[in-house]
C-alpha cells in the first residue's frame, strides 16, 4: 500500500470541507488511510483507498464529493 499523492490529498481535503460537522472524524480516517489501487481509465482517474478497521466509521447524511470538481489539462 502507498501514500496519497498531492492531488489525491487535495481532493480528499476538499471533500472533507464539504461537511464541516464530519471533518474531524473524516480527518482521522484520512490520516490512517492508504492507497490500494490507482486507475486511469482515459475518462478519469480513480483511487481506491483502505481505512483500517480500528478507525471509527463515519456515517454521513449524504454522498460526499459532489461539490469537488477537478480538471487537469492535458
Amino acid at each position: 500500500m502507498t501514500a496519497f499523492i498531492t492531488l489525491e490529498r487535495a481532493a480528499l481535503q476538499s471533500i472533507v470541507s464539504e461537511t464541516p460537522v464530519l471533518a474531524r472524524a473524516l480527518d482521522r480516517q484520512m490520516i490512517a488511510a492508504t492507497v490500494t489501487r490507482r486507475e486511469n481509465t482515459g475518462a478519469g482517474f480513480f483511487t481506491a483507498i483502505a481505512v483500517p478497521s480500528l478507525v471509527p466509521r463515519v456515517d454521513g447524511p449524504r454522498v460526499l464529493g459532489c461539490e469537488t470538481p477537478a480538471r487537469i489539462p492535458g
